[in-house]
């Protein structure tokens, strides 16, 4: 992926999964962070795609990594896609793509507002795109009234 990055760096590169796979399945999140880390930093028109269910079940879920992955995608709101990677078929109907949706959105829950709206409202794929549309801003809660 590096040489392909040094090779078209003018060029918007998708790097499918956030670059893991199930081969890939014990590489440790926080050496994994600091790759994507320095490779985002490197090379600006990377954008890390979150699209695959393998994501939550072999590393988001497990214990104390939801928090080293949202935190990264934090640091970088404006560097990731979200989508379900559904393939759809003849035997998968709405509920399995509903409950797809589901799993690849768990991730999301722990973002911070800036990283949930550019990533799961939409906003980056948009940018990304090159289209005018914008996702919604997110609002923030109001102190209550001591009446």
């Amino acid at each position: 992926m590096e040489e392909i990055l040094d090779q078209y760096p003018d060029d918007k590169i998708v790097w499918a999964h956030m670059g893991l796979s199930k081969e890939l399945a014990t590489l440790d999140p926080d050496e994994h962070v600091r790759i994507l880390d320095r490779l985002l930093d490197a090379h600006p028109n990377l954008t890390l795609d979150l699209s695959w269910r393998v994501l939550e079940d072999l590393y988001f879920s497990r214990p104390g990594v939801r928090g080293t992955y949202a935190a990264f995608l934090d640091r970088h709101p404006r560097r990731a896609i979200t989508g379900t990677d559904f393939v759809a078929a003849r035997s998968k109907d709405y509920a399995a793509y509903e409950q797809e949706l589901e799993v690849t959105s768990r991730i999301n829950r722990a973002l911070g507002n800036e990283a949930f709206r550019d990533i799961a409202l939409g906003q980056n794929s948009f940018a990304l795109l090159g289209l005018k549309d914008e996702a919604p801003r997110i609002c923030h809660a109001r102190p209550h009234s001591q009446a």
